[in-house]
C-alpha cells in the first residue's frame, strides 16, 4: 500500500506534466502564428509573440515567460 505522501508527489507530477504540455502548446501556437500557419485562428501580420504559465502552490510555484519573434535583429 502507497502512503498519502508518496500518491501526492505522484500527482504534483502529473500536474506539472500537464503544465509542461500547456506550455509546449502556447509556444507552438505562436511558433504557428509567426510563421502565418494558424489557420482559421490566424493574426494578420504578428511580430512578436508572448506565452506565460503559471503553476503549483506558493511553497513550490512555478511562472515562465517567452517572448518570441520573427524578424532578424
Amino acid at each position: 500500500m502507497r502512503d498519502i505522501a508518496s500518491v501526492q508527489l505522484a500527482h504534483l507530477d502529473l500536474k506539472r506534466l500537464y503544465g509542461t504540455f500547456d506550455r509546449l502548446r502556447m509556444a507552438y501556437e505562436v511558433y504557428k502564428q509567426l510563421q502565418q500557419k494558424a489557420g482559421p485562428r490566424q493574426i494578420p501580420e504578428p511580430r512578436l509573440g508572448l506565452t506565460h504559465n503559471l503553476g503549483g502552490f506558493p511553497a513550490m510555484s512555478i511562472c515562465s515567460v517567452a517572448i518570441l519573434g520573427n524578424e532578424l535583429g
